[in-house]
């Protein structure tokens, strides 16, 4: 679930790649190249919800979601980031409520959340529906809030070299990139903005965010059915077989 993460092509020169390796959706195939290795795209289990729940439209005045990642690089990115931008996102009138990944105490990072904050509860497409916007780094989350409708802002390191799962599509439209507190702000209001003045006041349907994620969401992640499952365990298991014959 890496998600635009692919094997350097100058492995296969010296077999340490796996003899297929299966992509989320179509937007996460590289670009072919000579003696790269084979790409197919197969579903996960995980991206089931936004093929069978609704494309939602947000509520613009609704608080901001910040999704962490299991990377704790990730989610101290994503949270000193947040605490920094704090004085522009209140005098914005943005609010933010934190999710941390289940797999996350919460109590290791308090030491960069404000001194109250709100956590959010229940499932993932419940907080979604509750949110304006989404922020986060690292968390397969993201791609899956911007096939639902949600525009989200991804954040990364200074040196480019965090974890965007997001595709090349929509940026600009339905995601956005920052890497600097006071880039934050800005994002969040185009993003919004973009999305309330395109859901309202569009002429053309087409223009519509939701209407571009719900006609676009196959290509972000793959539904899942009986038999790619099958097949998307085959691969998973053969890929870990093989790295661990490797190590």
């Amino acid at each position: 679930e890496l998600l635009n993460n692919h094997p350097d092509p100058s492995d296969a020169r010296h077999n340490a790649t796996p003899d297929v390796t299966a992509v989320n959706g179509p937007y996460f195939m590289p670009e072919p190249l000579p003696d790269a290795p084979e790409y197919r795209v197969g579903p996960a289990l995980r991206y089931r919800d936004p093929h069978t729940l609704p494309t939602l439209r947000p509520d613009p005045s609704a608080p901001i979601l910040a999704l962490l990642s299991y990377h704790p690089d990730e989610t101290a990115r994503v949270l000193r980031l947040l605490a920094a931008a704090r004085p522009e996102l209140e005098k914005a009138g943005l609010s933010v409520v934190y999710r941390f990944h289940p797999a996350v105490r919460p109590r290791a990072f308090e030491h960069l959340l404000p001194r109250t904050y709100t956590l959010s509860g229940g499932s993932l497409s419940e907080a979604l529906e509750k949110a304006s916007l989404v922020v986060g780094a690292g968390s397969g989350a993201l791609p899956e809030a911007v096939s639902r409708g949600i525009p989200a802002v991804a954040v990364d390191s200074a040196d480019h070299t965090g974890l965007n799962y997001l595709p090349p599509f929509g940026k600009g439209t339905l995601w956005e990139r920052v890497s600097a507190p006071e880039e934050l702000v800005p994002a969040v209001s185009f993003c919004i903005i973009f999305q309330f003045s395109h859901n309202i006041f569009s002429p053309h349907p087409a223009q519509d965010v939701p209407h571009i994620s719900a006609q676009n969401r196959f290509f972000f992640t793959k539904r899942p059915q009986y038999l790619h499952n099958s097949f998307a365990f085959g691969v998973s298991s053969l890929s870990c077989c093989f790295w661990a014959i490797m190590l």
